[in-house]
């Protein structure tokens, strides 16, 4: 109903936007831990963390390197996204096709893409799984844009707050997803 659904949106778009800090933050140091490993030739096994010299040498690499290449990584991340969300508005806003189809096959993918990360996180714990998890990513929530803006083309003329709120968390969560993959990917490649 309509007062009620316009403030869980703002709640829900509040509490996404806050937790993404921390993804960022988190994605920013393991790409600068894996740097600092590579530079001083520090091979860490699975589950092995530096030792109390190591850290602190980190720390130092850390404060010199932090604003020169974790940034840049967000930055491309937050490009690659903008060019993903124009170029698939811009393909269905000019063509006349019906992506409707889509949405069986995106939502079976999205399970698939779900008990991935689930797997990889209970029992594979595998750096490879997480970085093909995140193409993966990349493919489906372009595909999801593509949906969800043929979804707002064909509700254009729906002058309801129920269907505005909808497509708005849809287009927004998958906007957040495909920057999140996008940014894993990056972060993963750029050593």
């Amino acid at each position: 109903s309509y007062p009620l659904n316009l403030l869980l949106v703002a709640v829900f778009s509040g509490l996404i936007g806050w937790s993404i800090g921390p993804t960022i933050a988190f994605y920013g140091m393991a790409f600068r831990l894996k740097k600092f490993a590579k530079s001083q030739g520090i091979m860490l096994k699975k589950g092995e963390t530096l030792n109390n010299e190591q850290r602190a040498a980190f720390a130092r690499f850390s404060a010199t390197t932090q604003t020169d290449t974790s940034h840049s990584i967000v930055s491309q991340a937050m490009f690659a996204t903008a060019c993903a969300v124009f170029a698939t508005a811009g393909v269905v806003f000019l063509t006349n096709y019906d992506f409707s189809f889509l949405g069986g096959f995106l939502f079976i993918a999205l399970l698939i893409l779900v008990a991935m990360g689930l797997l990889n996180i209970f029992f594979y714990r595998s750096r490879i799984v997480s970085l093909v998890r995140a193409y993966i990513g990349v493919v489906l929530f372009t595909l999801y844009l593509v949906f969800d803006f043929d979804r707002l083309e064909k509700m254009a003329n729906d002058q309801s707050w129920g269907a505005a709120v909808d497509i708005a968390v849809n287009i927004y969560l998958d906007i957040i997803n495909l920057f999140l993959s996008i940014l894993e990917i990056l972060g993963d490649s750029s050593d």
